[in-house]
């Protein structure tokens, strides 16, 4: 019998955290700014909302942009970030930048003002929220194109970022 009860009550436990870190009530409400640093590391700003309980750590991500199969860039995340429950705040986002033809790079803003082409984008994002919840979040390539027209952002917008 008291292992039944431990067993239930474990189940509670397991249900309520559950119940609290819900990917429903964390969203990205806009990127505010994109900058460089150096000549291999990038600092993106975020502004992000999360309702949910639970600080939420980014532990690890890395986004690959290939053209045809072959890759032109490689952005992996530089340190973990942590979003701050129930709040919408400013997030850094550091990341690493990776070239291993610097010249493909001069091409992509006219390529993606002209509808993308060929560019597929492949990523994966580790979190963690919570003592419990760890998942990792994959992208499976996905047309350059459809992927900014699912996150409601333009070719134009890119396009500016990068010109930076």
């Amino acid at each position: 019998m008291r292992k039944f009860k431990f067993a239930v009550f474990v189940l509670l436990v397991a249900a309520s955290l559950a119940s609290c870190v819900n990917p429903d009530k964390v969203h990205l409400r806009s990127v505010e700014g994109v900058a460089m640093k150096g000549l291999s590391g990038l600092e993106l700003t975020a502004r992000v909302d999360n309702q949910t309980c639970y600080n939420i750590h980014v532990q690890q991500g890395r986004l690959t942009l290939k053209d045809r199969g072959n890759v032109v860039a490689e952005i992996v995340l530089a340190q973990n970030v942590v979003v701050r429950r129930r709040s919408e705040q400013s997030v850094v986002l550091p990341f690493t930048l990776s070239l291993p033809n610097p010249l493909a790079l001069l091409t992509l803003p006219a390529r993606i003002k002209q509808g993308g082409g060929n560019l597929t984008v492949s990523g994966e994002v580790k979190v963690r929220a919570g003592l419990f919840m760890r998942k990792t979040y994959t992208l499976d390539p996905t047309a350059l194109s459809d992927l900014l027209t699912q996150m409601g952002v333009s070719a134009d917008d890119v396009t500016k970022y990068l010109k930076m």
